[in-house]
């Protein structure tokens, strides 16, 4: 095999595929349960079954479950988020109201690989396509998505284990319930990720953060990628959505939860790769400069979100 490549038409399980990455996931996941309360330590299981549920706990086992076939939808769309987010960031300070995509671009490239975080999260068995760059913890050109992958998968994870450490129950006996665990499950998961960091509040717009606001906003990042694959997950689904709060609801609470300034980069790339994947081509509101804000741009993006779920139940 060369890189990017496989031998004849033999492609690998989604387990050997990403085997470099394995031990990471388990680091991580191994600091989340040092900085946990959970009577019992929860353990971590790899699967590669393609099961109902891509990221899953059972309290009552202290086990949370991955899917290989979860991992590899998150990795895509954490690949997308680091190929669009520099072409947005330029496109916007250009004053583009769109993105037009060169063909063969990394930036086209990214976005292709929207659509496939959201085929790998179908219920149906997907296998890899070879048009993708192949997963390589080494490669120079997948650095910056592998960067936005593990403090994703971070994110989710802590959720999961905030499940276990809350002590809820393998189900929820009514959709209320169900609904306000997830966001129990959330802000664990969103504290644990902040930490003790805080943004200045003193610090005016356009002024350079500390490096301790910077890391913060680093960290919600993490937050926003996790729930916005939450939301290309739920797509893919025709699961009861009255078992969870809807996405835009959970990633708005996230990021208030951060109390991230209005010139936030964090809200900035969130709102563009939310923007790049539901309606890539098409034209959002130019706010005037005054009000030309990250969180404006991020409220607006969650509005679309909203409407972009609520249209594709119907």
């Amino acid at each position: 095999m060369e890189d990017g490549t496989f031998a004849g038409d033999t492609l690998p399980n989604f387990s050997d595929l990403f085997i470099g990455y394995e031990a990471r996931i388990q680091a991580t996941f191994d600091r989340i349960v040092a900085a946990s309360s959970a009577n019992l330590p929860p353990k971590l299981d790899f699967t590669e079954e393609h099961s109902s549920m891509l990221f899953k706990c059972k309290p009552s086992e202290a086990s949370v479950t991955a899917d290989w076939h979860g991992i590899a939808s998150l990795w895509a769309m954490s690949q997308g988020v680091g190929r669009l987010c520099a072409a947005m960031f330029n496109a916007r300070r250009s004053g583009q109201a769109r993105l037009d995509f060169v063909e063969g671009s990394e930036a086209e490239l990214g976005f292709h690989f929207i659509h496939e975080a959201r085929a790998l999260a179908r219920p149906r068995g997907h296998r890899w396509n070879t048009y993708f760059p192949k997963p390589d913890l080494q490669s120079d050109r997948l650095v910056a998505g592998d960067v936005f992958f593990f403090r994703a998968i971070e994110w989710i994870l802590a959720h999961e284990v905030g499940h276990i450490a809350s002590g809820h129950n393998d189900r929820a006996w009514t959709a209320q319930q169900s609904r306000d665990e997830e966001r129990e499950a959330d802000r664990f998961a969103t504290c644990y990720v902040i930490g003790g960091l805080a943004a200045d509040l003193g610090r005016q717009p356009g002024e350079k953060p500390s490096q301790d606001e910077i890391e913060l906003e680093r960290r919600a990042i993490a937050a926003g990628l996790g729930l916005v694959w939450v939301a290309i997950y739920e797509d893919t689904r025709t699961q009861d959505t009255e078992m969870y709060p809807a996405v835009a609801a959970r990633i708005d609470d996230a990021m208030a939860g951060f109390g991230l300034a209005d010139d936030s980069a964090a809200l900035e790339i969130l709102s563009d790769f939310i923007k790049a994947w539901i309606d890539p081509e098409g034209k959002w509101p130019v706010a005037p400069p005054s009000d030309a804000t990250a969180r404006s741009a991020m409220d607006e993006a969650c509005a679309r979100l909203y409407d972009h779920a609520r249209e594709a139940r119907q």
